[in-house]
């Protein structure tokens, strides 16, 4: 295995009476399912698998190939059972090649000062762009400044040095800005949007304003105590 290679969880096989096949996303008719430990497409068939939307046949249509349910999941069978790489839908392709974004998100995370568990790697492609842009946004308690240039230079080099990619922009953004569900699950399409609209740092900004104003509340509630202890009256009536 490769020395960084990130760790795939094995999820286990198929219940009784029921199939997991892996096939390439453009076999329409699940005709030719791909070897074992060959990354594609995880699809599903058996009793307990949906047959359908309720009045909705085009959905219905797109959702099965051949018989088999589409999941929109990216994995592979080992020894029969799943592991899981990623949704087809956010791989990110450049030149021609397949990159999956939990890839760079486990590089992006070994840099000094990315926080753990907080990176978000996606690509974006706008007519005014050639190909498909690369992009990692990422939580630091790093400051702004030079310290947060030498980090986006760190994992420029890190994720070029891991996977072969270029990184075309790296967003570091502070703790708590990225979107995430009420769950804690960060929200990668969320993440997407945001950056294309121009809003994922004006979320920096805005935290840092509400952050200064919470300061000054705390700070005038605390002169209004001392000045009660020492004055004597009411902390917030003016004498």
């Amino acid at each position: 295995a490769a020395e960084h290679a990130a760790p795939i969880v094995q999820c286990g096989s198929a219940f009784e009476r029921h199939e997991i096949g892996v096939f390439a996303p453009d076999d329409v008719e699940s005709a030719t399912p791909l070897p074992e430990r060959t990354v594609g497409e995880l699809r599903l068939r058996g009793p307990s698998v949906m047959r359908g939307y309720w009045n909705e046949a085009e959905l219905t249509r797109e959702a099965f190939a051949g018989g088999w349910l589409k999941t929109g999941d990216l994995g592979y069978l080992a020894n029969g059972n799943v592991h899981v790489c990623g949704r087809s839908k956010e791989v990110i392709i450049v030149n021609g090649r397949n990159y999956y974004p939990q890839d760079l998100e486990w590089e992006a995370s070994r840099v000094e000062g990315v926080r753990k568990g907080n990176v978000i790697a996606f690509g974006t492609l706008k007519p005014s762009y050639d190909r498909e842009r690369v992009v990692i946004a990422l939580e630091t308690a790093v400051a702004s400044g030079p310290e947060r240039e030498a980090l986006r230079g760190e994992v420029r080099k890190i994720v070029q040095q891991g996977i072969g990619l270029t990184v075309d922009d790296v967003v570091p953004v502070d703790i708590g800005v990225l979107p995430k569900t009420s769950s804690g699950k960060l929200q990668r399409s969320k993440t997407r949007e945001l950056y294309e609209n121009g809003e994922l740092m004006a979320r920096t900004s805005a935290r840092k304003v509400d952050t200064v104003d919470a300061v000054k509340e705390v700070v005038k509630s605390q002169i209004g105590y001392f000045r009660h202890a020492l004055l004597g009256g009411s902390p917030g009536r003016k004498e």
